[in-house]
């Protein structure tokens, strides 16, 4: 099926349509223009440039303070660059595969999406990478209509700078095997150096600049990797022990889990889906930040100092065999955190289910990592609309990922044109995927992890619509002209 060919459109139609994607992106931002600046606990850490962060979202802060004066500014421009990026996903879908209704259905899901309005006033990564997912997925559509060397340079530049901004965005460079193999046949062979060479090089332009920006701002060689910190988490947290062969580094480890051990067991005995996530994140979550600062960080300094290396040197001698002697546990911790992502427990709370879970902890005996982690707080759960639309949104997209993977890939291997819609789909689809399973790794369940997919969600599902509907509607004219070719055979 020719890409270009879908659906018919009248002309004027083209010229009107990105007037009408503009004046929506006007109303959106007009209508969230005054929402105030929202900090959050890592805020501080993108202000000040923290060494653990990465440069993107730092010097996106300076320039945005130094254009404007302040960084109050910051959310408004987060704003004007989304409302942008997403009129351009509407736009591309529109130039691609020529359907008015099913270019505005994605702008209009990520306008109305209310995790996505309230990510704008954040200083947190998360609205720069929902517009760079944005940009990503429309150059990804474009170059499935025709494989060109500047859009795909496009989609790279976009997925060079969402790595800058946001070091588990690297989980975005699985697109680029499965894309180039699904347009070979379009390409049959010819040009594809030149097009993956469009791919590598904005890349690898985007991580050269950020790693100098990094060097020169913090005027050090040694950077910390902060997933160490992630990883040694999760080492005192997985069920089984790990084997380390270093006396010190095991040392420290065994002191770890002997303090996170009331954690493991609540975990392990947790009530309910919704009991056993919260905790494995709360445990988590406590074990990298307030618990490591108070209990572990002194320990691990003390090695670091005696033994003439950095603190994340140390923690990478720990995590790295702590990983290899156990990699059942790990890949377990891993899965249940990337379900939980797709199933969120935050989505499935019931009064029910929370006085269960209150009661539980109520009767854990008292132990001093709980000091660390306040597991006997609780925020009220979300009301009931916005969890049923949690509920589906997730739910189906883990339908619907899994299916345009499937499918393109099964259209692959048949003879004939490939259709631009699955491509397009199963691209945002395993990259959904690919990026659930790298915060499964190293990190842990939470909302924004999980929204910041949601330009991907969107055109995955409004694609694989698209090409269902067209499916079927010529399966049911070959049917109807089969049937009608009997008919008069049968009355001659």
């Amino acid at each position: 099926m020719n890409t270009t060919k879908y659906l018919s459109r009248p002309k004027s139609l083209d010229s009107a349509f990105p007037w009408i994607l503009a004046l929506l992106a006007v109303a959106y931002v007009a209508f969230h223009w005054s929402n105030p600046m929202t900090p959050f606990p890592d805020s501080g850490g993108y202000i000040e440039f923290s060494p653990v962060r990465t440069a993107g979202y730092p010097v996106f802060i300076d320039a945005v303070e130094a254009v404007f004066g302040s960084v109050d500014a910051v959310p408004k421009v987060q704003l004007v660059i989304a409302a942008a990026a997403v009129a351009f996903l509407g736009w591309s879908i529109f130039r691609a595969f020529g359907t008015v209704l099913f270019a505005l259905a994605p702008v209009a899901m990520l306008m109305l999406f209310p995790q996505i309005p309230d990510a704008h006033g954040g200083i947190l990564t998360e609205s720069l990478f929902i517009s760079l997912l944005c940009a990503l997925a429309g150059c990804v559509a474009l170059t499935t209509r025709r494989p060109t060397w500047y859009w795909i340079a496009a989609a790279a530049l976009a997925c060079g700078l969402a790595i800058a901004i946001r070091p588990a965005g690297v989980s975005l460079l699985i697109v680029w095997p499965l894309l180039f193999w699904l347009i070979w046949r379009r390409c049959d062979g010819r040009r594809m150096a030149a097009l993956a060479l469009a791919a590598i090089v904005p890349i690898a332009f985007c991580l050269i600049v950020e790693s100098v920006l990094w060097r020169a701002y913090h005027d050090s060689e040694s950077r910390p990797n902060l997933s160490y910190r992630h990883l040694f988490a999760k080492a005192l947290i997985i069920e089984s022990e790990p084997s380390l062969s270093d006396p010190e580094l095991a040392r420290v480890v065994s002191m770890g889990r002997e303090v996170m051990a009331p954690g493991r067991e609540l975990i392990a005995a947790a009530p309910s889906h919704y009991a056993r996530t919260r905790l494995l994140v709360d445990f988590e979550v406590a074990a990298q930040h307030s618990a490591y600062r108070g209990i572990f960080q002194p320990g691990i300094n003390a090695i670091a100092e005696a033994r003439g290396i950095d603190e994340y040197d140390v923690l990478g001698k720990v995590i790295r065999p702590a990983m290899l002697s156990a990699p059942v546990a790990w890949f377990k911790n891993a899965l249940a955190h990337y379900l939980g992502l797709w199933f969120p427990y935050w989505a499935y709370i019931s009064p029910e289910i929370l006085a269960e879970y209150q009661a539980y902890i109520q009767s854990a005996e008292p132990a001093s990592i709980f000091e660390y982690n306040p597991i006997f707080f609780h925020k009220e759960p979300p009301g009931a609309t916005l969890a049923l639309l949690l509920r589906l949104t997730l739910g189906a997209g883990l339908l619907v990922s899994t299916l345009t993977v499937g499918l393109a890939a099964w259209q692959r291997f048949r003879k004939g044109e490939q259709d631009g819609r699955l491509i397009a789909a199963a691209v945002c689809g395993l990259a959904i995927h690919a990026h659930f399973l790298t915060v499964g790794l190293l990190g842990v369940v939470a909302t924004r992890y999980a929204g910041a997919m949601a330009p991907l969600l969107a055109v995955c599902g409004i694609l694989l619509a698209s090409w269902v509907i067209e499916y079927a509607r010529s399966a049911a004219g070959r049917f109807f002209a089969r049937h009608r070719s009997s008919v008069r055979g049968g009355n001659q």
